[in-house]
């Protein structure tokens, strides 16, 4: 159990910085032989880090269910339906929380699986919107910056995605101005942008949350 412990406490923090700079060193070097060969591609890292997600929040589930069921105050909750009345999705899909394991999953999927699901759901919308503007005008973004947005997107999760997007932005608008200033240059590339919003969103995520009144969307 101690060993769950240390795994449930550190695999998905650890995997999310590994993964973050495994994006940046593709991204500065990927012409270089080296990172190519040994560093995914940023499709390859979005499927890998995805799979960390679903491991990640199996290993929470089994976790949970291991504890509930070695204690004998607790073991009660493995043999507890839910009822329409404590679930609002209880008639849709009754045969689920119909079951004796009704709680189980009830409370398993909204503490370890729904803010990742959130996550997932908001990268891609954030896919689909770049690749709408990359459609409308192709120099909009290129297909890397598409994949490292959804990515970073990933990596710090739900709510601070909120986070990210709003501090991309305003990089991207910071970067901008900088680039027709100083460089005079007209257009910008959006990968330095996101990468300085993933850094701050890693670090203070949960501070700026706080900060900007959005607290609220935890779950």
């Amino acid at each position: 159990m101690v060993v769950l412990s240390i795994i449930l406490e550190w695999f998905l923090p650890v995997s999310t910085w590994i993964f973050f700079v495994s994006v940046i060193l593709q991204f500065f070097f990927k012409d270089n032989i080296l990172f190519v060969k040994y560093i995914p591609r940023f499709a390859t890292l979005i499927k890998l880090f995805v799979g960390a997600l679903i491991i990640n929040a199996t290993l929470f589930t089994v976790g949970q269910y291991y504890l509930w069921d070695t204690q004998s105050f607790t073991e009660g909750f493995l043999n507890a339906p839910l009822t329409g009345v404590q679930v609002p999705l209880f008639h849709m899909i009754p045969w689920i929380f119909g079951s004796k394991l009704g709680y189980f999953i009830f409370y398993s999927f909204s503490h370890f699986w729904f803010e990742p699901i959130l996550a997932g759901i908001v990268a891609s919308a954030i896919y689909g919107g770049m690749r709408i503007l990359k459609k409308h005008k192709e120099r909009f973004f290129d297909d890397d910056e598409i994949r490292i947005g959804t990515l970073i997107a990933l990596l710090v999760g739900w709510p601070n995605v909120i986070v990210f997007i709003i501090i991309a932005w305003c990089m991207v608008i910071l970067y901008s101005l900088v680039n027709i200033v100083l460089i005079k240059q007209q257009y910008t590339a959006f990968g330095i942008p996101f990468f300085i919003a993933g850094i701050f969103t890693l670090l203070w995520g949960n501070k700026l949350l706080i900060l900007l009144n959005l607290g609220v969307l935890k779950v």
